[in-house]
């Protein structure tokens, strides 16, 4: 998981986002698209 920063996973979130329907998106939901985006467990970056 080290090779993901910050700054590349907000980027990605923010491209999630943009084309979400916010109503029925949970961080758990963006987390798996992430997970999926990058093949990794994002688990550790829980907040």
């Amino acid at each position: 998981m080290a090779g993901i920063s910050n700054a590349v996973l907000l980027r990605s979130i923010r491209e999630i986002l943009k084309g979400a329907d916010l109503s029925s998106l949970s961080a758990k939901k963006v987390r798996r698209k992430l997970e999926e985006k990058f093949g990794a467990d994002l688990t550790d970056r829980k907040r």
